[in-house]
């Protein structure tokens, strides 16, 4: 009985792809909203004007202003 292999499963196969992709999609996720954190604070006091709408933006408002 311990002598022959064990049959191949593929939902054994698939089910640890899927754990593994995860867990890597999280930690690449997690990293590159890090790094976009780093930089943004070093960007100084700038970061306010994306806040501001364009001065000249005739036109180009909706409706939710």
């Amino acid at each position: 009985m311990g002598v022959y292999p064990p049959t191949f499963q593929w939902g054994t196969l698939i089910i640890t792809l899927l754990v593994v992709g995860g867990i890597a999609f999280i930690l690449f996720t997690w990293l590159r909203n890090r790094r976009r954190r780093v930089q943004g604070a070093f960007a100084g006091s700038d970061s306010s004007q994306w806040n501001e709408p364009p001065s000249d933006d005739s036109g180009s408002k909706s409706s939710f202003y």
